[in-house]
Parts: C-alpha cells; sequence; structure tokens
C-alpha cells in the first residue's frame, strides 16, 4: 500500500515539474462546449432575474427612483433642453456630454420617462458581464470567463447605478467594450484595430473622460512591450478623432482647450486639498451641488486672479491650486496616496451622490449580490501572482487595470471613479480562484488552503473601515434625501433625514434646510434656532438670515425680522418674498 502511495506521488510531482527542476505551471481546467454554454446562460438569467427584481423594488419603495438629485438632475435638465431643439452650440461642455445626448433621444422618442432608460441601462449591464465572460475566455480559459462573469454578476453597484440617472452604467459598458477589443487588438496586432479600440476608449471618454487615462498606459505598453510606434500612434489618432467634436464644440464656445468637459481642475483640487482625506469634499464657500458648482468656482477663482477667466483658464486654477498643495507638502501628498491606495482596497463604497449602504437598508434586493469589492481587488492581487506564468495573455489587463485605479489616486475614491476596475479585477479574482482549486485539485487540499487563507484574511481586512471619513458622504446622501423629500411635500421625513445628516457634520447648509422644513410645520422656534447655529459657523451665510427673518416675520415678530433682514441686505442680497412679509421694508 506504501508503495503504491509513493507511486501516485511521483505521478503527480512528475506531472507539476519542469525537465530543469522548476516546479511548471499547474494545468488550466477545462470545460466542455456544451457546459460552457449552459453555465453563460445561467449565469446571464440570474443577472437578468436579480436586476428586474431590485428594479420593482426600488421602484416601489426609493425616493431616487422618480426624483433626480444632483449630477441626475444636470443630466435631465440638459437632455430635456437638447431634446427640446438643442443639439448644437450652447455653452461649454461643463460635464461629458454622451450620457446628455443618449437621454435626449430617449426623451424624444419615448417621451421624458426614466423607466425605459433604467431598463436599456440594466440591458448594458447584462453585455457588461457578458464581456467579461469573453475577456476572460480570450486572455485565460472559459472556466476563467465564466467564473469572472459569475463575480461581477454578484456585484452590487452595477445594478446599483444602472437604476440610476448617471453616466456610469453606460461608462462601463463602453470602457469593458474597449478592454475587450483592447485584448484582441494586443494578441492579433495591426494598426486599423489599434485606431478603432482607441475610438472605443474615446468614446467612453465622452461619458467619462478619466477614460483616456488608458490610451497612455497602453501606448507606453505597446513602446515598452512590442516596440510597436505605428500601432501605439494608430491608438491615440483614434481616441483624438473621437473626441475632437467635444473638444472644437468646446473652442468655439468660447471655453478654450477643453479636450471633453472643464470640470476636471475643481475635481482634482477636491481631492488633494488638505481636508479630503482622499474622499469627495465641497471645497469651502461652495454649496456642494452640481447645479451651482460650475458658476462657484468661476465665481471665486476670478475673484482669486482678479479678471475674467475662459473655462479652461478656470479648471487651470484649480489644477494649479492643487498642483500647489502637493508642491508644497510632497510628504503630506505621500500620506494621503497611501491613504487613497487603502480607500481603493477597501470593501466600503464611498458615496458622492447616492449610498449604497443607506439603499441597502430600505431594499432586501441589494443584498443578494454580496461580493465586495475588497474581495474582488485583494483576489485580483493573488490571480496576478498566481496565475501570469500560466496565462502570459493577461497581460493587456494589466495596463488597463493600471489606467483604471490612475483616476481615484489623481482625484478621489468612490465608488463611481473604481468601479471602471471591476471588469478586470473579477477576471484577475477568478483566475486567483481558478488556480487554488487547481492546487487542490492536483496537490491537496492542505496546498491549496495555504494560499487561499492569506487572500481571504486580507480580504477580510478590507471590510474594516478607514476611520469615520466616509461618513459626510452618506450625511450628504440623507441631506439630499431630505431636499426631495421637502419637494414633495413630506416635511416631517425630510426633517428626519436632515438630522441624521447632522449627527454626523455640522454643515450649514443641512441646518438652513432642516430649519426650512421646520417653517413648513409652523415649528418657528425650532427653525429659528436652526438658522441661529448655521450664521454661529458662518456669520456671512447671507441665506441663513433670509430664511431667519422669514420665519420670524410667519411667526409675526416683525421687527426681529427686519433687524436680521438688515444683515442679509449689508452682505448683498435681498428677498421679495421676504419684503413682502414685511410690508414692503427691506430695512429697518
Amino acid at each position: 500500500m506504501g508503495k503504491q502511495k509513493r507511486a501516485r506521488q511521483s505521478q503527480k510531482e512528475a506531472r507539476v515539474a519542469s525537465p530543469g527542476g522548476r516546479s511548471a505551471p499547474l494545468p488550466a481546467r477545462s470545460l466542455l462546449p456544451s457546459t460552457e454554454r449552459a453555465i453563460l446562460w445561467g449565469i446571464l438569467a440570474f443577472a437578468a432575474l436579480l436586476r428586474l427584481f431590485y428594479l420593482l423594488e426600488y421602484r416601489g419603495r426609493s425616493i431616487f427612483y422618480g426624483q433626480l438629485m444632483l449630477d441626475a438632475q444636470v443630466y435631465d435638465e440638459w437632455a430635456q433642453k437638447i431634446a427640446g431643439g438643442a443639439w448644437w452650440g450652447g455653452p461649454v461642455f461643463y460635464h461629458a456630454p454622451l450620457y446628455p445626448y443618449m437621454l435626449a433621444i430617449f426623451y424624444r422618442v419615448l417621451g421624458h420617462h426614466y423607466l425605459p432608460i433604467y431598463l436599456f441601462q440594466l440591458l448594458l449591464g447584462l453585455g457588461a458581464i457578458y464581456l467579461v465572460y469573453r475577456i476572460g475566455k480570450r486572455c485565460a480559459s472559459p472556466w476563467i470567463g465564466l467564473a469572472g462573469a459569475a463575480l461581477i454578476a454578484l456585484y452590487a453597484p452595477l445594478p446599483f447605478f444602472e437604476t440610476k440617472i448617471m453616466a456610469t452604467s453606460v461608462a462601463i459598458f463602453l470602457s469593458t467594450a474597449a478592454l475587450a477589443l483592447l485584448v484582441e487588438a494586443w494578441m492579433s496586432g495591426g494598426a486599423v484595430l489599434w485606431c478603432v479600440s482607441g475610438a472605443l476608449i474615446g468614446l467612453a471618454a465622452l461619458a467619462s473622460p478619466a477614460s483616456l487615462l488608458w490610451v497612455p498606459c497602453f501606448a507606453v505598453g505597446l513602446l515598452v512591450r512590442r516596440r510597436a510606434l505605428g500601432e501605439a500612434v494608430a491608438l491615440v489618432l483614434g481616441a483624438l478623432v473621437t473626441v475632437a467634436p467635444a473638444t472644437l464644440h468646446n473652442l468655439s464656445a468660447g471655453g478654450g482647450l477643453i479636450p471633453i468637459s472643464s470640470q476636471g481642475g475643481i475635481t482634482f483640487y477636491q481631492g488633494n486639498m488638505l481636508n479630503s482625506r482622499g474622499l469627495y469634499r465641497p471645497v469651502e464657500g461652495m454649496s456642494g451641488s452640481p447645479l451651482t458648482q460650475m458658476n462657484e468656482e468661476k465665481k471665486m477663482a476670478e475673484k482669486e486672479a482678479g479678471h475674467p477667466l475662459r473655462a479652461s483658464e478656470v479648471s487651470s486654477f484649480w489644477f494649479g491650486k492643487g498642483l500647489k498643495i502637493i508642491t508644497g507638502n510632497p510628504g503630506g501628498y505621500l500620506q494621503l496616496l497611501q491613504l487613497k491606495m487603502l480607500r481603493w482596497f477597501s470593501s466600503l463604497e464611498y458615496s458622492t451622490e447616492y449610498s449604497q449602504a443607506i439603499e441597502r437598508s430600505q431594499l432586501t434586493s441589494l443584498w443578494i449580490p454580496f461580493v465586495p469589492f475588497g474581495f474582488l481587488a485583494v483576489g485580483a492581487m493573488a490571480g496576478i501572482l498566481l496565475g501570469a506564468r500560466t496565462f502570459p495573455r493577461l497581460t493587456p489587463l494589466y495596463f488597463y487595470l493600471l489606467g483604471a485605479i490612475a483616476t481615484p489616486m489623481i482625484f478621489y475614491v468612490s465608488s463611481r471613479y473604481r468601479i471602471a476596475a471591476v471588469p478586470v479585477l473579477a477576471v484577475l479574482a477568478a483566475v486567483a480562484v481558478e488556480r487554488i482549486t487547481a492546487r487542490i485539485r492536483e496537490r491537496g487540499m492542505l496546498d491549496g488552503l495555504v494560499v487561499a487563507l492569506p487572500v481571504l484574511l486580507l480580504g477580510g481586512l478590507t471590510l474594516v473601515p478607514y476611520g469615520s471619513d466616509h461618513l459626510f458622504q452618506e450625511a450628504n446622501v440623507h441631506y439630499n434625501a431630505g431636499n426631495l423629500f421637502y419637494d414633495r411635500g413630506d416635511y416631517d421625513t425630510a426633517i428626519e433625514e436632515y438630522r441624521q445628516a447632522l449627527q454626523v457634520s455640522d454643515f450649514e447648509f443641512y441646518r438652513v434646510n432642516l430649519g426650512n422644513a421646520l417653517t413648513r410645520e409652523k415649528r418657528y422656534g425650532e427653525a429659528v434656532e436652526q438658522y441661529r447655529l448655521a450664521i454661529q459657523k458662518n456669520p456671512r451665510f447671507a441665506k441663513a438670515y433670509i430664511q431667519w427673518a422669514k420665519a420670524l416675520a410667519q411667526q409675526g415678530s416683525l421687527a426681529e425680522a427686519r433687524q436680521i433682514y438688515q444683515r442679509a441686505t449689508q452682505l448683498g442680497m435681498r428677498n421679495a418674498d421676504v419684503e413682502k412679509l414685511l410690508g414692503g421694508t427691506s430695512t429697518p
């Protein structure tokens, strides 16, 4: 019996050892074509049913389904103007233009309804899952393609963003399609294929400008690994031609040289200013609303510069302001980069407009896709280490991942900014799963666990928050939800949402809007206290004086209301409604 056991062990060693004595890669797992097709259709069917379940629950229970805020509101209003006839001309693009033009087509053909857009974006999500399968199969094996598709189907932010009027789902589909084409170009070569790949990157950039970072990543890769100057040039030209219409529009609108959109400078500053901590923070003195941010950043830049600025100059001003902070404290910037990297690996989905954590507390269906980002990221790193020798065709995924990581490192970490990395992370994490199961199959359970346990341990660490800075973003979502309930006339719920926001951050806008909701409920004493606290925080907040005076006037305290209103006028703000309440007297 002992001889037979030793013979079997010798056979295993022969399979995993090369003639030179170096361990050879374990063989990749194979699948029958019929089994492969059945599993793929099963994954897509599961993803489709999940999305329909989530959409139905979201429609019935979430305030966000039919009421828009922040970027979604910007896109919606812009698209309505385009659909109304403003297809050409207009001001400089402050946001990337592809998504609002897509919305405008829907509105023009189907009317101003959100359900067709949500359904279309859910289809794009299914398309992205299929593309991940194709990429994994092309770069590694059918088993890895299927495992990658299964992992991304279980990643909650994909359906979460597919049901928002935001460019994220369109950008993810286009960037994943671009990756599939880049993989083919890397393997097959040819200037034409690289040019088309560059064009598809450019199209993705018209939805999410940071996608352009993949052009230098792959161009450098071509030059270093292939010495293929012509193909690198073709890639760059393809991208330039695609974004050229947006660039020419911005030039003709008088904004200067802006390749796609002009908010890059302020976004860079927001992610690198002293109190950013690697997350989104509104600039002090700004409201934090994208509806007013363009005018606010321009006003502040021109005030400091001392003269009018074009859109390109405003963006350059904020870029320069951010770079000045970095160069003035390089050690602090290195610490910020370390923090950004830790946050990038975190399983927390850092919000800017919408919060997955808050929505999960309301909707059961969003718990079904359970795979955390941190496990995908750690698994992907393990996949690179374990699969590089077995699957040398993974190389283009590394260049794509480099560009995807660069975006949050340059700006700030958010669920939207890092989601572009998820298709590659899913494939590489699937490589890790396949390699670990191969070790178990060939060498036994203990050998596989030696690799699997550290991956699981590190993945578990990503579930631990790095401080409480992320709670500010959650507070902002409560604040924006409060605004939506206020607009609907549900003041009691709005008050509750504002109070939840204030539990995290004493932001003066939170207090003013809470005061407004309390005023609507005729709770004047409580409202006045909120305005007083807002002024205590920011004595030059003229809007707080206006609302304070209005509450006092409605309460009947006209003399005190006149005194408070005078402070607003001294700060250069007037309000017709308040003056009417005061009997036409604007000042005492």
